[in-house]
């Protein structure tokens, strides 16, 4: 049986901040999508691509140890999301309890957007304990993001559109 090719990235969780130099993160917009019959689709409309570098410095962008695109959520969406995954088991109570006290802390006047760091093998999705992002995005104005590992928050506050392409609106860079 061949051996798969190995991707260019791991199919971990995201590194450790400590040990971390960089991080990338782009905001897709995918717009609302319509099926064949005219009905919106499930699928969900942002998403955020991270990629993390753990190289020394000066860093090579094309050369990231992590790369996974997270789906975005509104909280209310997010919150029967993650209350179903400790229901059947996909996630534990503490994960679960941290991320329903971040969907409270944050949402307010503002619009904010929630996802998780996760990745599938032969046993479906697998849930990356207390690694997720919240992404304040309105629509209108620039929007600002923290990615949560392990108890650690980086500050995505330098997002811009000069990168927009396709269905990427806004991207940021940030060296650690």
């Amino acid at each position: 049986m061949a051996q798969r090719p190995r991707l260019p990235y791991q199919i971990d969780p995201l590194p450790a901040v400590g040990t971390m130099t960089g991080i990338q993160v782009a905001l897709h917009d995918n717009g609302t999508k319509l099926s064949v019959n005219g009905r919106k689709t499930t699928t969900t409309r942002f998403k955020v691509t991270i990629e993390a570098y753990t190289s020394p410095k000066p860093i090579n962008k094309r050369a990231y140890m992590f790369k996974r695109s997270l789906e975005l959520r509104d909280p209310d969406t997010f919150t029967r999301l993650i209350d179903s995954q400790l229901q059947t088991g996909l996630i534990d109570q503490t994960y679960h309890t941290e991320l329903t006290n971040t969907v409270a802390s944050v949402t307010g006047s503002s619009e904010y957007l929630f996802g998780q760091v996760r990745f599938q093998n032969g046993k479906g999705w697998q849930y990356t304990p207390h690694q997720f992002v919240a992404i304040e995005y309105d629509g209108v104005q620039t929007p600002y993001g923290l990615v949560f590992i392990d108890g650690v928050h980086i500050a995505l506050d330098q997002f811009s559109d000069f990168f927009a392409k396709e269905s990427v609106i806004y991207s940021t860079w940030k060296e650690l």
